[in-house]
């Protein structure tokens, strides 16, 4: 379904018609990544789940503004978020290769054995994308696309319920894996030895299952291809 769109602008009389809310109730948190400075990655939700930048990620260009540049070391971001049995996590992520052969966009750090997830496991060997509690790429979604370490932005988002768990690159399905509970709070790369090689930005949690409709258009619009724009009308009155 196409819709259109019409903006008005340059009455500086209007009245201000902007509604303040933008995320919906099953939101759990969205950490945008976009500080200019300081530890607190702040929860973008009226939730307040903001998370705590640790080691000192640097703050770089993101996909959307600022991003977090993680070493493969210890740096990580750590959040309170008390995650139910399903939830769909989306994050965009550039990959550097580097020393080791396992990486994690998000751990669970509350269980102490995972699940790991959008863990990209064994790049030298095997390169998959798996959905893991700490066995390797036993669970694989898929294997990694060849362009997941081209030095871009790439959306993984992670749809994991007990009926239906799936992976998603760059909004189109890229696998499945067997479902692994993800109750618990988990950090932003890891903070347990196989921390992520690069940039992670725009991190977003939902505690309900999203459509692969949903995921596609999520990732249209972050990629500023879900819409068109007309030429400027002008109005004489």
């Amino acid at each position: 379904t196409q819709n259109t769109i019409y903006m008005y602008y340059g009455n500086t009389s209007a009245a201000d018609a902007q509604s303040p809310t933008v995320w919906d109730i099953n939101f759990s948190a969205v950490w945008h990544m976009q500080e200019s400075s300081g530890s607190t990655v702040a929860d973008s939700t009226s939730n307040g789940q903001n998370g705590t930048a640790t080691n000192a990620p640097v703050i770089t260009a993101g996909k959307i503004g600022n991003a977090r540049s993680f070493t493969g070391n210890v740096n990580y971001v750590s959040t309170l978020l008390a995650n139910g049995p399903t939830l769909t996590i989306s994050a965009w992520a550039t990959f550097v290769s580097g020393a080791g052969d396992d990486f994690d966009i998000l751990w669970n750090r509350l269980a102490g054995s995972g699940p790991d997830l959008f863990f990209t496991g064994n790049i030298t060997d095997g390169k998959k994308i798996s959905l893991n509690i700490w066995d390797g790429n036993a669970n694989p979604f898929c294997s990694t696309p060849t362009s997941y370490n081209d030095g871009s932005y790439h959306q993984y988002t992670t749809i994991i319920s007990p009926a239906d768990t799936r992976l998603y690159y760059d909004g189109a399905l890229c696998g499945t894996a067997v479902y692994r509970d993800p109750t618990g709070a988990f950090n932003i790369s890891s903070n347990a030895g196989v921390d992520w090689h690069g940039n992670i930005d725009e991190v977003r949690v939902s505690n309900i299952v999203r459509s692969s409709a949903y995921v596609a258009a999520t990732y249209k619009s972050e990629t500023d291809t879900f819409n068109t724009f007309g030429v400027q009308e002008l109005f004489t009155p």
